[in-house]
């Protein structure tokens, strides 16, 4: 029975078509096995290739600087307009300072703390753009912009508070339009906001280089706005958004648009792991290890995105010696141009890029801003 249907004229066409399509589809599976074993081993490769290291950084500068301005209270960031430098308080009874860039003395104080208008509680980040300040509360998510800040005649013209979202950093991206970062129910990285708070948009990725160990969608905000901590600086006229993340040695670079136009990986690869923790019932939490700190703040200018570096893992006892001592400096391609290094904690900073100085706050033996010199390095 076997011998005539083998010799069967009918059937042995039809039993060969068979076998060359089996054996098609079984080649095309080998194929399909390799290319994809292929993309995931260069996914693997690009998401942990280094762009720099300690080695190949391409200068290095040991900055000497002086002390500027030495009576400040608890300043938590600064900033540069004209002839002024910007500081904001955590405490105190007036929540901004603004100092005189060459005699570093107090020209005024604005802002007075509380939970009423014009008045603010956790100022947390700094930025001037055109001829506005703006000052956003980490705890109110109040952002208050004081018009003609150069001037100690200088008055509130704007304050509004920001709707349906928990944003942990807010800086202008026009004297109109705000864009935040922070815990994202939306699962994007950016919300833009009109100027009464409102969201106009949510735009850009998360990065996925952590694994996730819980089901798809319960705890997404919580996860990526705890686990990838960053702070962002924008370049106005080329359009782009800097992120610098704060638990890994990466920053990114997207377009206005969301979309990833480069991502940089320096100086050491650390390998983070992050578990979900519950320390009480009904709590959730996600803890890093190891510990280790990164970027720490971005400021950014026409040309090039600055950022401080710590690189050191964090425990009990070197709380203090976590403060980036260096800055790295990079173009807006992502190219790495030089290192700055410090004899002092750089708590933040500030630039002049018109005129080439530098202001660093530091908190070493007590809160105060130091002035260096650029010229010849930029």
């Amino acid at each position: 029975m076997i011998n005539k249907m083998i010799t069967s004229p009918f059937l042995l066409p039809a039993m060969y078509k068979a076998i060359i399509f089996i054996s098609i589809g079984l080649m095309r599976v080998c194929l399909i096995s390799v290319v994809l074993t292929g993309l995931i081993f260069f996914s693997c490769k690009e998401n942990t290739k280094m762009d720099f290291d300690y080695n190949s950084i391409p200068s290095t500068y040991h900055m000497k600087g002086e002390v500027i301005i030495d009576s400040m209270m608890s300043p938590q960031s600064v900033d540069f307009y004209k002839s002024s430098i910007f500081s904001i308080e955590s405490g105190g009874k007036y929540k901004l300072k603004v100092y005189d860039n060459e005699t570093g003395h107090e020209v005024y104080s604005a802002i007075e703390g509380g939970r009423g208008v014009n008045e603010m509680l956790q100022p947390w980040t700094l930025c001037v753009r055109g001829d506005t300040c703006w000052i956003f509360d980490l705890i109110l998510k109040k952002m208050i912009g004081i018009c003609n800040p150069n001037n100690p005649n200088c008055t509130i013209c704007k304050e509004f508070v920001f709707k349906d979202r928990n944003s942990e950093m807010v800086i202008p991206k026009t004297n109109s339009t705000f864009i935040g970062i922070g815990f994202s129910d939306s699962l994007k990285q950016f919300t833009e906001y009109n100027g009464s708070g409102q969201i106009i948009r949510t735009f850009g990725s998360f990065p996925d280089i952590v694994p996730k160990n819980f089901v798809e969608g319960a705890e997404d905000a919580l996860f990526y706005g705890t686990v990838y901590k960053s702070k962002i600086g924008l370049s106005y006229e080329q359009k782009r958004i800097a992120v610098a993340y704060t638990r890994f040695n990466m920053i990114d670079i997207f377009d206005f648009e969301g979309r990833l136009l480069k991502r940089i990986r320096g100086p050491e690869e650390i390998n983070v792991k992050v578990e979900r923790v519950s320390p009480r019932p009904g709590m959730v939490m996600y803890d890093a290890s190891p510990k280790y700190l990164a970027y720490r703040q971005i400021k950014t200018g026409q040309e090039e995105i600055w950022v401080s570096h710590s690189g050191v893992v964090l425990t009990r006892d070197n709380y203090l010696q976590t403060v980036p001592h260096k800055i790295y400096c990079f173009s807006w391609d992502g190219e790495l141009i030089r290192e700055l290094q410090f004899d002092i904690p750089v708590n933040d900073f500030a630039i002049d890029w018109e005129n080439k100085k530098l202001y660093c706050l530091s908190e070493h033996l007590y809160p105060c801003v130091y002035f260096f010199s650029l010229k010849g390095i930029i």
